[in-house]
């Protein structure tokens, strides 16, 4: 799974979702290979998540495990090339 943890005032969140996020190659590759989920850390069930990851900055990247384990963590913004990266790493390491 692949967790995008948001907010709405966020203003590197909006950069992440207009320049990183709209990559083709990234797309096609977390949509083939993740569940991928964007949860607003400030609104409905994103509130007791955040809370549950720990949540203290954003956008924070979660990738987690078949049994909802953290298995890597990116707070900040991440350009495509390192979440690829990363995305390849955490499918190679299962």
């Amino acid at each position: 799974m692949f967790l995008d943890f948001y907010t709405d005032w966020c203003g590197p969140c909006r950069v992440m979702d207009r320049d990183v996020f709209t990559n083709g190659d990234l797309a096609a590759f977390f949509n083939e290979r993740f569940l991928n989920l964007k949860i607003n850390a400030e609104k409905g069930e994103g509130v007791a998540l955040a809370k549950q990851f720990g949540i203290s900055g954003y956008p924070t990247l979660l990738f987690l495990d078949g049994q909802g384990l953290e298995t890597k963590r990116v707070v900040g913004i991440a350009t495509a090339s390192k979440l690829m990266k990363m995305g390849k790493e955490v499918r190679q390491s299962k």
